[in-house]
């Protein structure tokens, strides 16, 4: 079983990195669903769905259907 740490490397600093994978992929390639996303992204669907949780939390993600999408204004900020 793995440890979690909010300290460190732990779940905190993993679920961010992969939030900030799940963000740029829905902004170079735009809406899709998680699992396209994981695969994208090469995690699994338990990383990218707390990822999400995070992204959602900020307010940066929408629904469109069953796909997921930033919100418009995150689509302009600069990269």
């Amino acid at each position: 079983m793995e440890k979690i740490s909010i300290n460190g490397n732990g779940l905190g600093e993993r679920t961010g990195e992969v939030a900030g994978r799940v963000w740029r992929q829905l902004r170079a390639h735009g809406p899709t669903t998680a699992m396209a996303i994981a695969k994208a992204i090469g995690r699994n669907m338990d990383d990218v769905h707390m990822a999400i949780g995070w992204l959602a939390r900020e307010g940066k993600l929408r629904m469109e259907g069953d796909r997921l999408a930033l919100v418009e204004h995150e689509m302009r900020v600069a990269i």
